[in-house]
């Protein structure tokens, strides 16, 4: 018995070759548009405004001060348990440190700053070891309002505005807000 074939629909293996390639060559063309530097400064500011969230709860779970250092120069933060809240990493107190995302560091490029934050880097003016540092109370409150400016190294070196992301801290409640720079105009929040 014979199969009839004809008046059958389908493709040949060179029409399906080309419908991969024509394919591979849009995704390159797609993915060659994404910018991933965007993506991990989003990223980042996501992460440092969870961070002081866990921060701010942890003083209110530790029923002591939790400060956060902020280490500029290095791209990092340091986490300090302070248990008897006398503002100083003593021995037994757990204290941890968290690096930036690489390509991603403190500043606000050539953004225009934020009145609340400031111009510079980090806007807190208790210190912790000589760095800025927020501090947050059993209370659940902080010890000044403040905030700081992530940013892309590449934007710093271009002078680019759109890849700064700012983070502001409210005093009474320690409520953090997070900002991006989405236009030439103005800061929009993100929360």
């Amino acid at each position: 018995m014979q199969l009839d074939r004809a008046g059958r629909g389908g493709f040949s293996m060179m029409e399906l070759m080309v419908v991969i390639v024509m394919l591979g060559i849009m995704a390159s063309m797609a993915i060659s548009r994404i910018n991933v530097t965007k993506l991990k400064v989003n990223s980042e500011a996501r992460n440092m405004a969870s961070t002081l969230t866990y921060a701010q709860r942890l003083a209110i779970s530790l029923q002591s001060d939790v400060r956060v250092a902020f280490d500029v120069p290095n791209n990092r933060i340091t986490i300090l348990e302070d248990r008897n809240n006398n503002g100083i990493a003593d021995a037994g107190e757990r204290a941890r440190v968290i690096a930036l995302e690489s390509g991603v560091i403190f500043g606000r490029a050539s953004a225009p700053a934020i009145p609340a934050i400031g111009g510079g880097p980090v806007s807190f003016t208790r210190t912790l070891g000589g760095l800025p540092a927020a501090i947050f109370h059993r209370d659940g409150s902080s010890a000044e309002a403040g905030g700081f400016y992530l940013t892309s190294a590449r934007s710093v070196a271009a002078s680019l505005m759109l890849e700064s992301r700012a983070i502001d801290i409210t005093r009474a409640t320690s409520r953090v807000t997070r900002y991006s720079y989405a236009s030439n105009t103005a800061w929009k929040t993100e929360n």
